[in-house]
């Protein structure tokens, strides 16, 4: 880096001053200057270890840099937006500033911890575009890595049409990245490693990067409730942010996001690790999540489960009614009584209601003739062995969402506290047309299902969904998602299924998102189109 003949001249006094054991607490001081400029707005994490830098460049424009172990991790970097009513990318000024700190300790409903810590701290910069637009960056810093996100308070401007994030990363070595390219439908990809420069693709998040001084960064984002999924790629040196667009027609259109003002953008973080370790044990995610909303939540119980689904993909089994029909009150009640035999608590069954045979329409109150719910739900409450409802949608939101209330209704009446949904459709139809389901139309979707799901206690287990970034801290009756290559892929995939190191890399790549649906084993394996072993 370049270090003025000031900095050098003032670091030659100080060595000649200063005995040669506190030179070390001074150079990194130095260093951090040149890198990161006199003129910024600064916060350091709890223990001093990481730190945030912003400041605006010549033309207003917002840039931001990070800094560990007076190290520079992520050299000056834009922020900002472009809307169809302004360029959001320069033109600002700094009119307040804020610092924070917070330390608290809050108590899960379920997951590998009971307490979690959220030890951070905060600085918030507010600014004014000269259109008159105010737009706040709020940054939080942890030990363990950073998070920011975008806040447009109340103001004149009522609606901004998002056209493209601005936000960029610009590291300052080619480090080595695990990743999918945002387009693999359903997330279902295998994840491999390339250096950054290497990644032609749009890369969907999370991204691990394995630091070239041995540590590592997790790159992904928080709380997204109502916007866009990020999705990742590299130009002239930046790694960029692209949101997921959306469609007209089934073509993509320039608009990203409409938003009504006020609102605050998902948060975008990067954790920080010396090793794997300490990366996934990192809390950022949750702790960058709102509390829980649900007022009572003990009804929210973890358990393991089997199913009637393998059979489906082997073809012993059908989904819709017929001969070999998998989900009849025969098959599921030796599903139940094999379960409450080995201590298994549930029993999912795909294929149970009608609509099966063509997919453009699925009732999800009407079973078929030979599944009998009522008989079911009474031997659910004898055995103890919970019935776990499935809901595939083909794809059609809006025609789920017409059925929502009456739907879970009726799972609730029967005794079902959870559900698998599923939208096996690249693009959904949803209330605004045919999207993606990781725009901003799926992604309000996604989480009006899993609110009106909580009003009848019932637990979520989403399946083709967009990518979680720790809304089970909110409404923890989300429970777990699929977004990930699975087992089923090992009964049909032409490239010979998922290769033996798959399971190894998803805790580091994937899991880091949020727990998976992945279905471990297979204990009975007898497919001739493909060897392999029973677990």
């Amino acid at each position: 880096m370049h270090i003025s003949e000031n900095i050098r001249t003032f670091a030659a006094e100080i060595y000649n001053i200063i005995p040669m054991k506190r030179i070390y607490f001074l150079i990194p001081i130095i260093l951090l200057t040149a890198a990161c400029s006199t003129k910024t707005q600064e916060v350091a994490s709890p223990n001093g270890q990481c730190q945030v830098h912003f400041r605006l460049g010549e033309q207003g424009n917002p840039q931001f840099c990070v800094v560990q172990f007076n190290d520079t991790i992520i050299h000056w970097s834009g922020l900002g937006f472009k809307t169809a009513e302004q360029d959001l990318t320069e033109g600002f000024e700094i009119t307040e500033t804020k610092k924070i700190g917070h330390s608290s300790t809050w108590e899960t409903v379920w997951g590998e911890e009971r307490l979690i810590a959220d030890h951070h701290n905060e600085l918030t910069v507010k600014l004014a575009h000269h259109s008159g637009i105010q737009m706040h960056l709020v940054f939080r810093v942890f030990d363990d890595g950073i998070a920011f996100r975008y806040v447009f308070p109340e103001q004149e401007a009522k609606q901004l049409t998002i056209t493209d994030e601005v936000t960029e990363y610009r590291f300052t070595a080619d480090h080595e990245a695990w990743s999918i390219p945002w387009r693999t439908e359903y997330y279902e990809g295998i994840w491999t490693k390339a250096p950054l420069s290497e990644k032609q693709d749009t890369l969907c998040s999370p991204i691990t990067i394995e630091l070239k001084n041995g540590g590592y960064a997790l790159m992904h984002e928080a709380a997204l409730y109502d916007y866009p999924a990020q999705n990742l790629y590299i130009k002239d040196g930046a790694m960029c942010t692209y949101l997921t667009p959306w469609l007209e027609d089934g073509k993509e259109i320039p608009v990203k996001a409409y938003e009504p003002v006020p609102f605050s953008s998902p948060w975008r973080f990067v954790i920080l690790a010396d090793d794997l370790r300490q990366m996934t044990a990192s809390r950022i995610m949750l702790n960058l999540n709102e509390p829980c909303q649900i007022e009572d939540p003990s009804w929210i119980k973890p358990m393991k489960f089997i199913g009637i689904w393998w059979g489906m993909h082997m073809k012993s089994m059908t989904w819709e009614q017929g001969p070999i029909h998998g989900a009849t009150t025969v098959n599921m009640e030796r599903y139940m009584r094999f379960a409450k035999a080995h201590g298994i608590e549930a029993v999912l069954a795909e294929g149970w209601n009608k609509g099966w045979e063509t997919w453009e329409h699925f009732s999800f109150t009407e079973p078929y003739d030979d599944w009998d719910m009522d008989y079911l739900s009474r031997l659910s409450k004898d055995l103890g062995v919970q019935i776990i409802g499935h809901n595939e949608t083909g794809g059609n939101a809006i025609d789920y969402e017409e059925q929502l209330e009456a739907a879970y209704a009726y799972h609730q009446q029967h005794g079902i506290h959870a559900i698998k949904t599923g939208y096996v459709s690249p693009i959904i139809r949803t209330l605004d047309g045919l999207q993606r389901n990781k725009g901003q139309s799926g992604v309000r979707h996604y989480r009006k299902v899993i609110e009106t799901a909580a009003k009848y206690q019932i637990a979520i287990d989403n399946h083709e969904p967009v990518m979680p970034t720790g809304l089970q801290r909110t409404y923890p009756n989300l429970m777990t998602q699929e977004g990930v290559r699975g087992q089923e892929w090992n009964a049909w995939s032409q490239d010979g299924g998922n290769p033996c190191n798959h399971v190894t890399i998803l805790p580091f790549t994937r899991i880091m998102a949020g727990p998976v649906d992945f279905t471990p084993g297979v204990f009975a394996f007898e497919n001739p189109s493909m060897p392999g072993t029973r677990a």
